[in-house]
């Protein structure tokens, strides 16, 4: 299979479909027939503007955009008419970026239909230039939404901006050793700046970052956990491993809680040694000779 067969996985042109930030690259296009409805952080005229000096972007393929999502719950931003409206929502590299997960995926419940899916395109922490980043938990997933972010917090902006990396000068790159690593973000004398007193986060601009990382493992991890604690009505319906630098899932709605303890906790350990299994492999990857004096 490739990427957008993963990406379809249970979705057809039958069904009415949701596609956030789908750019100028869509899993479903209009005009190959597809009843889909993009949402987007500004209008298409504004996209093509933002972009129009980015050699990797054709801003003349920029996808119509019916919803803008300027900030606020996701469901705010789409019409009620809308609501409860969709068969199936397509995310590819969205979860990462989104302050709120939580928040953002009980907004795609109110706007998908019962027994809706949802597929997604995460990247894989282990070969992007997240390559250093600490894992991401359920337990931040719910600081996250307790706290009710829109923007990321102070934590999260010196972390992706002091830790993220290139390998041999490439952001992404597919399983296999690590090349020569750099830094591709702020110095750590400027990214202190927005823990300084003067700082005010609340009244900036939205600062995109990736908030969150992810292996695969860890990934399936927190929607089960968050699942299971009644916090969120998705669950996993399935998987495909890694290729390249993301891995794609599928999620179901679901309101049938796992209520067996040991069940639950036999689960749980499975994924936490797949995960560091998962972690022992990029670890095997560190080059055995690079000098960095």
């Amino acid at each position: 299979m490739d990427r957008s067969e993963k990406l379809l996985h249970g979705i057809d042109k039958s069904m009415r479909v949701l596609e956030i930030g789908p750019l100028f690259r869509p899993i479903c296009s209009r005009a190959e027939g597809w009843n889909v409805y993009s949402i987007d952080h500004a209008s298409e005229d504004e996209l093509r503007q933002k972009y129009r000096n980015h050699v990797d972007v054709d801003v003349s393929r920029i996808e119509r955009v019916d919803f803008v999502w300027r900030g606020g719950p996701m469901v705010e931003a789409v019409p009620k008419v809308y609501h409860g409206a969709f068969d199936a929502c397509i995310a590819s590299h969205v979860i990462e970026h989104i302050p709120d997960p939580i928040a953002f995926l009980r907004s795609l419940a109110a706007l998908l239909k019962p027994g809706a899916v949802v597929a997604l395109a995460v990247p894989d922490k282990r070969w992007c230039f997240d390559f250093f980043r600490p894992l991401s938990t359920t337990a931040g997933w719910l600081e996250a939404n307790r706290l009710g972010l829109t923007k990321h917090s102070r934590t999260t902006r010196f972390e992706y901006e002091t830790s993220v990396i290139n390998s041999d000068g490439q952001v992404a790159w597919a399983p296999g050793p690590l090349g020569t690593p750099s830094f591709s973000g702020c110095p750590i004398w400027q990214s202190y700046t927005v823990f300084r007193p003067q700082s005010d986060l609340e009244n900036e601009d939205y600062v995109d970052c990736h908030a969150w990382c992810f292996t695969p493992s860890s990934f399936v991890l927190i929607i089960e956990e968050l699942h299971a604690l009644g916090a969120l009505d998705f669950r996993i319906k399935h998987t495909f491993p890694t290729v390249g630098h993301e891995f794609f899932v599928i999620l179901e709605q679901s309101q049938v809680r796992e209520t067996d303890v040991a069940r639950m906790q036999k689960r749980r350990m499975r994924l936490m040694m797949a995960t560091a299994r998962e972690l022992r492999e990029q670890l095997e990857m560190l080059p055995v000779h690079l000098d960095l004096d």
